[in-house]
């Protein structure tokens, strides 16, 4: 990768591919967590009955509601990087094959 002085002036595009697969894991991650949370909210409400059950029963709804659109933003946001990567990856190519396809002095 080139560098003026100290500063890097690129960005490899195998780096934001691996980095938008990371964050596509992290949100599996986090829809497995809040799925487990809920799971064990949802059990122990067996011991609940009345207004009890009834604010367990909406606490844990809330809960997967908010898992699912954290998992929706991290997902998204792990494809829109792997986008950019395939943006990056082609730009750089083209700008390859431009720079092949000048002429010679």
């Amino acid at each position: 990768m080139g560098t003026a002085g100290d500063r890097k002036i690129g960005m490899d595009e195998e780096d934001v591919a691996i980095t938008s697969r990371k964050i596509t894991t992290s949100a599996e991650d986090v829809n497995v967590l809040h799925t487990t949370t809920k799971a064990a909210l949802d059990d122990s409400g067996s011991g609940h009955v009345g207004n009890s059950a009834q604010a367990l029963s909406e606490l844990s709804n809330r809960w997967a509601a908010t898992g699912q659109r954290h998992t929706e933003r991290i997902d998204t946001f792990g494809r829109k990087v792997g986008e950019a990567a395939v943006t990056m990856t082609n730009t750089n190519e083209e700008n390859a094959r431009r720079i092949r396809d000048v002429p010679d002095g």
